[in-house]
């Protein structure tokens, strides 16, 4: 594998590590309602892009679904440490929403990219 691929994945795991370390009262967000949730399903969808992108290039033999479903369980993952992390952070509280969220984000990246690749998933 290349290692350099993963540069982009690790980049954003640490971002979102270092935004989720930050205390509650860091964030001033504007009173939209469900505006937290749609940064975290963008987000987490990115992640997920960096994570199909570092483990599916040319010479691989994963199956896209299989990676796919991998992509979504790893991202959802990583969102529940994040939550269990902001615990122990002041003024932040984990939510099941948000891992909610950020598993939906995966999902849809995820979707996109079985369509791009063929693999039967169609917008009908």
């Amino acid at each position: 594998m290349r290692v350099a691929r993963l540069a982009p994945m690790f980049c954003i795991m640490g971002a979102i590590f270092f935004l989720s370390h930050q205390p509650g009262d860091t964030f001033i967000m504007p009173p939209i309602v469900g505006l937290d949730k749609l940064v975290h399903m963008i987000v987490y969808g990115v992640l997920a892009g960096t994570m199909i992108w570092a483990f599916n290039y040319p010479g691989t033999n994963y199956s896209p679904v299989k990676l796919a479903l991998a992509t979504i369980i790893l991202c959802t993952l990583y969102g529940v440490s994040d939550e269990l992390h902001q615990k122990f952070v002041p003024g932040r509280y984990p939510s099941p929403y948000d891992v909610v969220a950020d598993g939906l984000g995966a999902v849809i990246v995820s979707l996109f990219w079985l369509r791009k690749t063929g693999c039967g998933i169609s917008a009908s």
